[in-house]
């Protein structure tokens, strides 16, 4: 399948410095089970309001470089179980470097990862940046939130609807980095099909531009550069103070 994709990557309005970071990675396989080569797209998000959150957004996708170790046959279990080494790495190696910094102590950051390889795909998440899946005309969200609000939809206390203006939006239950090892990494395997349009976003669009939103400017998107041109202007027309990255791909 062919793979076109689109980057944007701005800082925010009310920023001095961009704490994003994105890696796209054109790779080989070690193995010929599924496929020749794979693309990897990954978003993730310093943490704001602690010291070095773009040294620690980009550690995290730096250690993506050296991805794929996969080991035995290179099923999908082996690459979700790959993608998750790497996650814990991370997550060590965040903590080691505050060790040794004072000045970044306590850094953390948002992590997800989709791996694209023939006809499936592969995902690896922690925190609230996200990845959606525009199929048959349809926008579905591919992550969980690692939040405090989504933690309490999961246990009936508010809804959906009412999510939008519940307090305590911006509080993490599950980064990498910072003080508190994370617990479990978000990992699932899907189908991917000719048509399909993949959206990877930090929380300066998917908080500011509605999903209804999302959902039609990837449908109408001629293609990936024009769809994450769109977006991009989505998000800045809302006066979105955090800093926005976005990579759109499309299937054919």
């Amino acid at each position: 399948m062919y793979v076109q994709y689109a980057v944007r990557s701005e800082t925010g309005l009310k920023r001095t410095n961009n704490e994003d970071f994105y890696r796209i990675e054109l790779r080989k396989r070690q193995t010929p089970v599924l496929s020749d080569c794979f693309m990897l797209f990954a978003v993730a998000d310093g943490l704001g309001g602690h010291p070095c959150g773009e040294v620690a957004s980009m550690m995290a996708c730096d250690a993506l470089a050296d991805f794929p170790i996969i080991p035995g046959k290179g099923s999908e279990k082996d690459l979700q179980d790959a993608l998750e080494k790497i996650f814990f790495h991370v997550d060590d190696q965040l903590r080691l470097c505050t060790g040794n910094n004072s000045n970044c102590r306590h850094m953390g950051t948002t992590l997800s990862v989709i791996v694209l390889l023939g006809r499936k795909a592969v995902i690896a998440h922690v925190g609230d940046t996200r990845i959606y899946c525009l199929h048959d005309g349809k926008l579905r969200l591919l992550t969980t939130d690692h939040t405090f609000v989504q933690e309490m939809i999961e246990c009936g206390d508010i809804t959906t609807e009412t999510a939008d203006s519940a307090p305590y939006q911006n509080i993490l239950t599950q980064v990498v980095g910072t003080d508190e090892p994370i617990e479990n990494v978000f990992t699932k395997s899907m189908d991917i099909e000719s048509g399909d349009r993949i959206l990877l976003s930090s929380d300066g669009l998917h908080d500011v531009v509605s999903f209804q939103e999302i959902e039609l400017t990837m449908k109408s998107g001629i293609n990936p550069e024009d769809t994450a041109k769109k977006l991009l202007s989505q998000a800045i027309a809302t006066n979105g103070r955090d800093d926005i990255t976005l990579i759109v791909a499309h299937m054919t």
